[in-house]
């Protein structure tokens, strides 16, 4: 499943990918969940975009816009693997870098050439700097092959804040 060019605004849980930690969901999801999302616009949300279980995810190019009552970008859950490259955060004053991962269970996460703020920030060090009690491990174990074109972290923002949403083409 791919998503690309949307706007996700003014909400509370988004995205989830993946069911339950269950053994029974285990079974079902393990191995059929694979996810792109790219060149979206995720503003005003709370959390869960996405929340991962299970599921093999590919996120590179979108901008995220935090708001007031941000809690997190990438839910890192059961058995996930989370490749979030060459995104973008715009985060108010008050909310730090280290909220953009949120450690569910132990899975390893890919994250490279990430903004913070127009800087550019190694997501997993800040995590684990300002969380040491939800140590996050490098390296989601695979490598995504079907992206056509990545543009640079640091032009997402205006890519996608002029591109992304209903009746714009591209």
């Amino acid at each position: 499943m791919t998503a690309s060019w949307n706007v996700f605004a003014d909400h509370d849980k988004t995205i989830l990918i993946g069911n339950s930690d269950s053994a029974s969901t285990a079974a079902v999801d393990r191995g059929h969940l694979k996810a792109t999302f790219h060149h979206n616009l995720f503003s005003n949300l709370v959390e869960r975009a996405p929340r991962v279980r299970f599921g093999q995810v590919d996120s590179y190019n979108n901008h995220f816009v935090a708001g007031p009552d941000y809690g997190y970008s990438y839910g890192i859950g059961m058995e996930s693997q989370l490749v979030a490259q060459h995104n973008a955060f715009t985060l108010p004053s008050g909310v730090g870098a280290d909220q953009v991962l949120k450690k569910w269970k132990e899975a390893p996460v890919t994250t490279d050439d990430n903004h913070v703020n127009g800087r550019r920030t190694d997501l997993i060090a800040v995590h684990n700097t300002e969380v040491p009690t939800e140590i996050l491990q490098s390296g989601a174990g695979w490598t995504p092959t079907l992206r056509t074109k990545v543009d640079p972290a640091r032009a997402v923002p205006g890519i996608v804040d002029h591109g992304a949403g209903a009746g714009r083409l591209r």
